[in-house]
């Protein structure tokens, strides 16, 4: 069975995460490229952001596209996996190195960081 995408949800996520961030739309607007007229249009339900749009804002929210569309196929494991994805992507080389050998060490050792 397909799941259908609930808009409802996805404009309160989007809305609730530009607000967190205390963002005007015309700030959010610049950091996706897009006119804040087109963020208006999203929030209010008036239009359906395309998912090239959805991977954009959810750089910019720095969280997954399945945060903001609120889907509920994340297991712990594969969304551990993306949000440490999403972050080293953002990372500098020599942070990238640094994140990989912590990983490399906290597997080899079997440490536990709880």
């Amino acid at each position: 069975m397909i799941n259908t995408l609930d808009y409802e949800k996805l404009r309160a996520q989007i809305r609730t995460r530009r607000v967190r961030n205390h963002w005007r739309q015309a700030d959010l607007a610049e950091r996706i490229d897009v006119t804040p007229a087109y963020i208006s249009r999203i929030e209010t339900g008036k239009d359906r952001p395309s998912l090239s749009i959805l991977y954009r804002m959810s750089q910019v929210f720095e969280c997954t596209v399945d945060d903001l569309i609120g889907a509920d196929t994340r297991e712990a494991g594969s969304y551990l996996i993306a949000t440490i994805k999403s972050r080293a992507e953002k990372a500098s080389d020599p942070q990238r190195r640094k994140i990989l050998r912590m990983i490399e060490l906290l597997v080899a050792e079997d440490v536990s960081v709880d």
